[in-house]
């Protein structure tokens, strides 16, 4: 693992341990920004609590590099089971191409991610859990290119995150949106895989800086902004291991 590599796993690492912190003081799971729990259901503070506890400790042997693999697998599987397979009958009973289905790339988008840096860190790929982790990059194109061209649907609300000081709000959600159609694009493709996953990863982790941070800090209390900024963090993460890694460039 290259030295650019490692820096990006911690960085990951990092999102993760504070998701599931999330997980324990909302009282929700929140990666994937998954539809809450049945409330006919008992039980949904004790999933948040034992779901963050394990999201917690699948960073932390991230950041350890301890046999991480197998965790960050079920993680991934749980997120995708959570809240991207139980949300999609209630898209398809009222499909639109607003909010509700960028919740479900974010959660196809987390689950690509941790798939991205479950395959980093393997030591074997033979059982079939392992089978899916070819699917990471796949995952966080399709996230790329649905958020690129909601740029474009949704402009008169995308422009609005631009922060103020940005002249050419309209300008830059356009570019912005190109940009990502173009990186969603070029994940999916092995051979420009590498090059779109590090400028994807690097224009996401500067939106982190200039717009998700800022707006943490004006909003402290926001649970919602906390959720936006550590997907970001995540995101830029797994997109800079995918970028950096060696190992990855073989996905297929």
């Amino acid at each position: 693992m290259s030295k650019l590599a490692t820096y990006a796993r911690l960085q990951f690492a990092i999102a993760l341990i504070a998701f599931g912190v999330q997980h324990i003081i909302r009282q929700r799971f929140t990666i994937g920004e998954s539809s809450s729990w049945p409330a006919l259901i008992p039980g949904g503070i004790v999933w948040a609590y034992l779901s963050g506890v394990f999201v917690i400790l699948t960073g932390t042997m991230v950041m350890l590099n301890k046999n991480a693999s197998p965790f960050l697998m079920v993680t991934g599987l749980m997120i995708f089971v959570w809240a991207f397979v139980r949300d999609l009958p209630a898209f398809f009973m009222h499909p639109a191409y607003d909010a509700s289905l960028t919740r479900l790339g974010e959660a196809l988008a987390m689950t690509g991610s941790v798939f991205i840096v479950a395959n980093e860190l393997a030591n074997q790929k033979k059982s079939l859990i392992y089978k899916l982790m070819p699917l990471g990059p796949v995952f966080l194109g399709v996230f790329l290119f649905i958020c690129g061209t909601q740029h474009f649907t949704l402009a008169k609300y995308v422009k609005t995150l631009v922060p103020s000081w940005i002249p050419g709000n309209l300008y830059w959600t356009y570019f912005a949106g190109a940009a990502l159609i173009a990186g969603g694009i070029g994940l999916m493709w092995a051979k420009s895989r590498r090059l779109a996953a590090f400028w994807s990863g690097l224009m996401i982790f500067i939106w982190m800086l200039i717009i998700h941070a800022p707006r943490v800090i004006h909003s402290i209390n926001d649970a919602d902004e906390w959720n936006s900024l550590l997907q970001t963090i995540a995101l830029s993460a797994a997109l800079f291991v995918l970028a950096f890694s060696k190992r990855n460039q073989v996905i297929n």
